[in-house]
């Protein structure tokens, strides 16, 4: 846990085996002198088609993509000494079923169905994966590790009790860390054709989840910081929630997000934000 008022955070994801480009981007833009206070990363480091009912995703595959995912959040450590992620659905179902299948040195944690106290009176909190995407034609995209929401409202509600249990009181502020973001905001669409109108790849469950937390007497959610669909990157605002999409690294795309305790609600906020297909050009 950092103990300061204000910190800094760069956003990343859908990484898609880009490691290469990563480790460039890093070296080219970043210095390991001014790190980061923390690293949020919001899953798709790997392309397993998990989501393909004609693929069978093999052990071997598993075994090789958890070594990428190491070498990839190793990159990551250079330059933050936190760094948290979520599994997406392109990633290994062996870290959703063990979040420590990897072994990571400390300052790395998968933070999948996990709640952690990152700053005074504020915890981050995450749920990887994704759920069926459709447009108006059907079904697009399956959803992983879940085939239908209910699952996902299992573990939503779980992860509620988790931040119940660690909350520091009525003040207490959380960052939802999700692979996927919820239902039917700006950050979760996509579009393929005028004809079959927008691609809805959020999370109706997620959405009602985050509805629903409004009313927790034990914390506020601050943000829910997500990836997946690519196109939605940018910020949205939702129940006076601030839903971030950082858009994919492997498009050089990401987001510095700055946070700091407003002087006169002692709550933290968000003061500024920067969407990196920008600042990535070199």
């Amino acid at each position: 846990m950092i103990e300061k008022n204000q910190f800094k955070a760069l956003v990343l994801g859908d990484i898609h085996e880009n490691v290469n480009e990563l480790q460039e981007i890093f070296k080219k833009k970043f210095s390991l002198n001014n790190p980061f206070d923390f690293i949020f990363c919001t899953g798709d480091f790997l392309n397993l088609e998990n989501d393909k009912k004609d693929k069978i995703v093999t052990e071997e595959q598993i075994k090789k993509g958890e070594e990428q995912i190491s070498e990839m959040v190793d990159i990551l450590k250079k330059y933050s000494n936190k760094v948290f992620y979520v599994p997406g659905n392109h990633d290994p179902i062996s870290i959703y079923e063990n979040s420590e299948k990897i072994k990571h040195p400390q300052e790395i944690k998968n933070i999948h169905g996990k709640v952690e106290k990152i700053a005074p009176k504020l915890f981050i909190a995450g749920i990887g994966g994704s759920v069926d995407a459709y447009d108006k034609s059907g079904l697009l995209w399956n959803g992983f590790p879940y085939k239908d929401e209910q699952k996902l409202k299992s573990d939503l509600e779980n992860l509620e009790k988790l931040i119940e249990e660690n909350s520091d009181g009525f003040d207490t502020q959380v960052i939802i860390l999700s692979h996927t973001g919820p239902f039917g905001v700006g950050t979760t669409i996509s579009w393929r054709n005028e004809k079959n109108g927008p691609i809805q790849g959020g999370s109706l469950v997620l959405h009602e989840w985050l509805e629903s937390v409004r009313n927790n007497a034990k914390f506020e959610v601050l943000c829910n910081l997500h990836g997946h669909v690519h196109h939605g990157r940018g910020t949205s605002l939702f129940h006076n929630i601030t839903t971030v999409n950082p858009g994919a690294i492997y498009k050089k795309q990401a987001a510095l997000l700055n946070f700091s305790i407003h002087e006169t609600s002692k709550k933290w906020t968000i003061n500024s934000f920067e969407f990196c297909g920008d600042f990535f050009r070199f």
